[in-house]
């Protein structure tokens, strides 16, 4: 029968067990203080390798009644030293981690606990006797004897792996590690961190992984050297670019000038010295990287469309309205030469290479044909005027014309020497374009083609059409999509009569469509921007302006997308899925034409029908001001990303190995196509 006094000490342990003591010790020196428990039938509780010893008030001995022989008496107190290691091997720390105040009340219990105790030394003939002596002093030990004996084995056990393992492995477990465990392992010891930050094989590929920029300078791009390994030093560097990308309460540096005297900026390039734009003003604006104009080139007689930069020459390719195609050298901002032969708008232009003509200019013409033309490797030096062929058939550095399109070529992509192109007769072509001739003809896009992008890796064409659909046509297992068929005194040539897949959840025609790595971006009319990884086809990101306003420009890579359209500017992280800025360029009143080296954002934009090169510098950061995101005419817009997706795509390991193999389809005996 419980008595007044027994329930009010029931109450108020149930009290203090709520809102005061959450920890076992306590909770357990609680109950003991409250004569709750039998302090003489609880010795010590062991919790993992931390010992909490429970005696009475006065500090004196605890007899435990349940050990069955006659053990000395034992007192252990147990002192942590240092909470945290700084080192496995303890080889940096200040203080032992293991250190331990141990008070033994009876000698024979050191020397049956101790390491350092009589035992004597184990051969083969007294190891089976020896084995039987430890498990029995082992059941006979109390509870503190055996914690004391786990923390003095502890030490010994614990082991370095740094010191164990070779570099190698070494660097393929910190290669699947996130990037701020690596950071944390450095913290450990000097060893860790020193070991950490000379590793450049792992920092080359942290420096792939999270591909945070990729920032080279004109002779990095030009030396023909293997490529060095990215450094920890080098990696830092771009990881703090990074950060100011995303520093909260920061806006970046932003400069505006003007450009042309026209709504619409139609070309917008960036080089290693330059930012170039062009416009249907028949002019072309040179600024250097921080915006301040240099020059204007001028000789156009129309509006200039297409734009090309050849670092290797430092030739500048332009084409547009007046039908013809100029070279500008840069190094002396002069027209060198003038290619004409088309007999209408050149819309594209493309540069490449392959080992018959080296390196050769590709337009794509509103004339449904593809002109192909060898690139001069320096200026003439008979004259100091331009050289004007107006005759493509005595022009020396004509290679000859691709012919099939019957409507004009409206978007072109090419690698070496395969050629793709889209055209509004509704079809898309493969050339090659060592033999001039057409190899492949896509026939199931249904209505006009608005931009090809060729996979080569993967062997894949992707298009967009006007009915709001991606193609995505294979090219090297077609054997259900398509036929291999022989024209009349014409080589062999693949047809396909529909694509392997089509993507779909545009609501607006798709005009927008470019490839980067594994990332296929498309853009549409209905304001929307998908991001599809193209190993399986999974949408990574997508983006919703409001009010449906179409996409007039995008940038993007692993870690950022920027949009562009009518009232709005707007800057997003992939990685998390945060809005970085939505009314930078509140003044804008549509942006169209977006660039990026990682240092700068370059966007051509329009306000008050004159157009403007804005230049947004990350490497010099303002405060964001108090009135910011309180512009009332800027449009805002939804950001959705699959974080943890991203994640586990972004640690993983095959998609670099894969990345990085060129899958040559020279190989394939039944595949018309061959890069040299």
């Amino acid at each position: 029968m419980s008595t007044p006094n027994n329930d009010k000490k029931v109450r108020k342990t149930r009290s203090l067990w709520k809102n005061k003591y959450k920890k076992k010790k306590d909770i357990i020196k609680l109950f003991m203080n409250e004569n709750l428990i039998n302090k003489h039938n609880l010795i010590a509780q062991t919790n993992s390798r931390h010992l909490f010893p429970l005696t009475n008030k006065h500090n004196k001995s605890v007899i435990n009644s349940s050990i069955k022989s006659n053990l000395p008496i034992t007192q252990t107190k147990t002192k942590q030293a240092n909470p945290l290691p700084i080192s496995p091997d303890n080889s940096d720390n200040d203080i032992d981690y293991y250190s331990n105040e141990v008070t033994e009340s009876n000698a024979d219990t050191k020397k049956s606990i101790s390491l350092e105790s009589s035992i004597p030394n184990l051969n083969d003939d007294s190891l089976s006797s020896t084995n039987d002596n430890i498990l029995q002093l082992l059941k006979l030990a109390s509870k503190p004897q055996i914690a004391d004996l786990l923390l003095l084995l502890d030490r010994h056990l614990v082991s370095d792996f740094s010191k164990l393992l070779p570099q190698n492995v070494l660097t393929r477990i910190f290669q699947y590690m996130p990037l701020a465990d690596i950071y944390t392992c450095m913290t450990i010891n000097k060893r860790f961190k020193e070991l950490i930050e000379k590793d450049d094989i792992l920092w080359d590929y942290i420096d792939k992984r999270e591909n945070f920029f990729n920032i080279q300078t004109s002779e990095d791009l030009l030396t023909k050297e293997k490529r060095k390994l990215c450094t920890f030093v080098e990696f830092k560097k771009k990881e703090l670019l990074y950060r100011n990308w995303t520093k909260k309460g920061c806006l970046p540096a932003i400069k505006t000038v003007v450009a042309h005297d026209v709504d619409v900026i139609t070309c917008l390039e960036i080089t290693p010295e330059y930012v170039i734009t062009a416009a249907d003003d028949t002019f072309i604006k040179v600024y250097d990287l921080s915006g301040e104009k240099q020059t204007t080139l001028k000789g156009h007689e129309g509006g200039v469309w297409a734009l090309k930069y050849d670092l290797e020459t430092n030739f500048l390719i332009t084409a547009g309205t007046d039908r013809s195609i100029r070279i500008w050298d840069l190094s002396t901002f002069k027209c060198i030469y003038v290619f004409k032969g088309h007999t209408s708008t050149v819309r594209c232009l493309e540069l490449s290479s392959n080992e018959k003509n080296g390196k050769f200019i590709l337009s794509g013409s509103r004339d449904s044909n593809i002109m192909v033309w060898r690139l001069p490797s320096e200026a003439c030096q008979e004259t100091e005027d331009e050289l004007v062929y107006n005759v493509f058939h005595v022009n020396p550095y004509y290679l000859g014309t691709l012919k099939g399109h019957t409507d004009s070529v409206r978007s072109m992509s090419v690698y070496k020497n395969i050629l793709v192109t889209g055209s509004y007769d509704g079809t898309c072509r493969i050339w090659n374009i060592s033999d001039l001739r057409c190899i492949c003809r896509m026939v199931g896009n249904g209505s006009r083609v608005y931009a090809v992008v060729y996979d080569h890796k993967r062997n894949k064409v992707y298009s967009t059409t006007t009915d709001f659909k991606i193609f995505v046509w294979e090219v090297k297992n077609y054997k259900n999509t398509g036929h291999i068929t022989r024209y009349p005194n014409q080589p062999k040539m693949l047809v396909l009569n529909s694509p392997a897949l089509i993507l779909q959840g545009h609501a607006g025609l798709v005009g927008l469509l470019e490839l980067k790595g594994d990332i296929l971006c498309s853009a549409a009319a209905d304001g929307s921007v998908k991001g599809w990884d193209i190993n399986n086809f999974n949408i990574l990101f997508q983006y919703y302006h409001n009010g449906n306003i179409p996409i007039s420009s995008f940038w993007f890579d692993d870690n950022f997308l920027i949009l562009g359209s009518e009232i709005q500017f707007t800057v997003v992280n992939i990685r998390n899925g945060d809005i970085l800025f939505n009314d930078t360029l509140h003044f804008a009143d549509n942006v169209w034409g977006i660039k990026s080296d990682g240092k700068r954002i370059y966007t051509a934009i329009v306000k008050d029908h004159k157009s403007y090169l804005s230049v947004l510098d990350f490497t010099k950061l303002e405060k964001k001001p108090p009135h910011a995101n309180m512009y009332p005419n800027v449009l805002r817009g939804s950001l959705s990303v699959s974080k943890e997706y991203m994640f586990r795509r972004r640690l993983s390991p095959q998609r670099y190995l894969k990345d990085n193999q060129e899958n040559s389809l020279a190989d394939e005996c039944d595949t018309p196509l061959v890069y040299d």
